[in-house]
């Protein structure tokens, strides 16, 4: 059987531990705040166990004009966030259906693979 095998935290590293560090490197890697506010917002967003168990991956499947109605930006903003997020700063993969949406059952959404 071809069970799939995903990157996790160190043992004894949790989710809240890559966001307190998030923070507290923000600025030396040129991530600004607003940024790292969409980014936390979705991580926390994600269920814990994803991040320490091989078996699954953690992803954020809320559609994106809730997310930028959660933030108080505009869909284009946050559009920029994530772009940002994926090419520039590598720490997450986006992956979207063909109309550009989310879902939990396609297995489509922000990927957080990266930044493990």
């Amino acid at each position: 059987m071809n069970n799939p095998y995903f990157p996790v935290l160190p043992q004894g590293w949790e989710r809240s531990q890559v966001e307190q560090l998030l923070i507290e490197i923000a600025p030396a890697i040129g991530l600004r705040a607003k940024r790292l506010n969409a980014l936390i917002y979705m991580m926390m967003h994600t269920r814990p166990v994803d991040w320490t168990t091989s078996d699954k991956e953690p992803v954020y499947f809320a559609p994106q004009t809730d997310t930028a109605l959660a933030l108080g930006k505009t869909e284009r903003a946050l559009r920029s966030d994530e772009h940002a997020l994926e090419a520039v700063h590598g720490m997450i993969e986006k992956r979207v259906k063909a109309n550009g949406s989310r879902s939990f059952y396609g297995k489509c959404g922000i990927v957080f693979s990266r930044l493990i």
